[in-house]
C-alpha cells in the first residue's frame, strides 16, 4: 500500500527520511503484485479442485449403471415370470419368496426390497418402490 503524505516526515532539506534501523519499508509495488498473484492461484487450485471432483462424479457415474444383487419380491403360487427371471443372471435380481402379498408389502415399507411381483388367478401385479430421495421416509400404502 502507497504511503500517505501525513506517515512521512520530511526534513527541511526536502529529502525522505530513511526507514528506522532493522525495519524494513516494503514497496508498494511488490506487495501488491503479490496479493494479486497469491490470489490467482487459490483461485485457480480451487477451480482445479472442484473440475477433478465433477469429473469423478461424472466417471464413477456411468460405471456399469446396472442393478446387481438388488432383492425383489416374490409373493403368489408359482409362475413361469419369477422362474424366467432366477434364470437369467444378466438382470441382476435377487429374488427372495414369500408367502403372501402383505408379506412382500412388509419388507418393501421396511427397505428391504425394492419391488415384488405379486402372482394371481387372472392377472400379476408388479410392484414398484419410488425413487428415494434425501427426505425422511413414509410408508408405502
Amino acid at each position: 500500500m502507497a504511503r500517505q503524505l501525513a506517515d512521512v516526515e520530511v526534513p527541511p532539506d526536502g529529502k525522505e527520511a530513511p526507514p528506522p534501523v532493522g525495519q524494513e519499508v516494503p514497496s508498494a509495488g511488490k506487495t501488491g503484485r503479490r496479493d494479486v498473484i497469491r490470489k490467482i492461484l487459490v483461485a485457480l487450485v480451487t477451480v482445479l479442485v472442484l473440475q477433478a471432483i465433477f469429473a469423478l462424479c461424472l466417471v464413477s457415474a456411468q460405471q456399469l449403471p446396472v442393478p446387481r444383487s438388488m432383492p425383489f419380491g416374490v409373493a403368489g403360487a408359482p409362475s413361469p415370470v419369477p422362474a424366467a427371471v432366477a434364470s437369467n443372471p444378466k438382470l441382476g435380481l435377487d429374488l427372495t419368496d414369500y408367502s403372501r402379498k402383505s408379506a412382500a408389502m412388509t419388507a418393501i415399507n421396511q427397505s428391504k426390497l425394492y419391488g415384488a411381483y405379486i402372482t394371481g388367478k387372472s392377472s400379476d401385479t408388479l410392484i414398484v418402490v419410488p425413487a428415494k430421495s434425501f427426505f425422511p421416509d413414509r410408508p408405502v400404502r
